[in-house]
């Protein structure tokens, strides 16, 4: 029952495409694996020409056969796997000669497996594989073809863009093998024409990167439109990857927006409007900062300050200075401000007309 677990362990490696064939394959198990005895003819069979699978994972390439004469067991029997032409494993005169990647496994082999474990593969080992079974004076090889692949990793820059804006745009695709790829600007629900020629380059493990630009406007469109890059790769088998770009209007506002001369203010600044990984507000009075606040991916993000103003009337309004409230937002290049209106008898100013705390 060994061998039967092993073919287990890595049937997930196979696709069987109809019921005839699974039937075909179990027979055939049974046959070569739990009766060999039962076959007197000489036999070698692979269930699956082609196997397709990702970078860095575990590979199990199948190889079964039957002995004309299993009296013998293995004495007279070579068992040669080649990749390309190079040989990577052979049993021969009751020894296993493998690699660390490449193995046949020799419990295996008496039972009529000499399938091959390929571990942790990458991209030089995609290729023909041969497998020779050599029963003197009987010779029989099968072909397996080994397929390839490694999902793409996608990120755009920046992740929001302000609304009346014009910007350039990135969507950067990296990891992905084979080099074959369709990376789009999408709007709409449709494809836009406005993007730069794609340049894909080798990474240094043999995977590949590229980047697709487009020099967007924001001027004119509405909060909640939708922009996004899909990427379309063998490896997502039909399903694309979507990024959405964020299009949003960062508002900064200030609570109360007007405080009167006299007495003890709470003010808070507050930002919103969208999505931010990183936004810091500051309270800023005569180019020193009073306070300073960072927000982590939030929508809506606050400051507060506590003033106390009075009717002193040493200082001119000039010397007292302005007291605002500062936005820097990451991703955002802009700088929003909010300066303090006080009032007084009617009258309006945008100075600190008093003390802060």
């Amino acid at each position: 029952m060994a061998n039967v677990e092993v073919v287990r362990s890595y049937s997930f490696h196979l696709q069987i495409n109809s019921q005839d064939q699974y039937l075909q394959y179990v027979k055939l198990i049974f046959l070569l694996l739990v009766m060999p005895g039962a076959m007197a003819i000489f036999h070698i069979y692979t269930p699956q020409a082609e196997i397709r699978a990702s970078l860095h994972s575990d590979v199990f390439l199948p190889c079964f056969f039957s002995l004309a004469n299993s009296k013998n067991e293995l004495k007279y029997v070579v068992v040669t796997w080649k990749c390309n032409g190079v040989r990577i494993s052979q049993y021969m005169n009751g020894e296993v000669k493998s690699s660390s990647r490449a193995e046949m496994l020799e419990n295996e082999l008496k039972m009529g497996n000499a399938s091959l474990i390929l571990r942790n593969v990458n991209v030089n080992d995609k290729g023909d594989y041969e497998c020779v079974v050599y029963e003197v004076p009987n010779l029989g090889k099968v072909n397996v073809s080994l397929k390839l692949t490694a999902a793409p990793q996608v990120f755009i820059k920046p992740p929001v863009i302000a609304i009346d804006r014009i910007k350039l745009l990135e969507c950067h695709v990296v990891g992905f093998y084979p080099e074959n790829i369709s990376v789009e600007w999408w709007s709409h629900s449709r494809p836009l024409f406005n993007m730069t020629p794609l340049l894909v380059y080798q990474n240094p493990d043999g995977t590949y990167s590229t980047v697709r630009h487009l020099n967007y406007t924001s001027l004119g469109m509405n909060v909640g439109e939708t922009l996004s890059c899909q990427v379309t790769h063998e490896s997502r088998e039909g399903n694309p990857i979507k990024i959405p770009l964020q299009i949003c209007e960062p508002v900064l506002t200030l609570f109360p927006q007007t405080v009167s001369i006299e007495g003890k203010h709470d003010i808070v600044c507050q930002l919103k409007g969208c999505f931010f990984r990183k936004a810091v507000i500051s309270w800023i009075h005569k180019n020193t900062t009073l306070t300073k606040y960072t927000c982590m991916d939030t929508r809506v993000c606050e400051n507060k300050v506590v003033i106390t103003v009075s009717t002193t009337k040493d200082k001119t309004m000039e010397e007292r200075g302005e007291l605002l409230c500062e936005a820097k937002i990451k991703d955002f290049d802009m700088l929003l401000t909010q300066p303090v209106t006080f009032t007084h008898k009617g009258k309006k100013w945008i100075c600190l007309y008093g003390d802060y705390e």
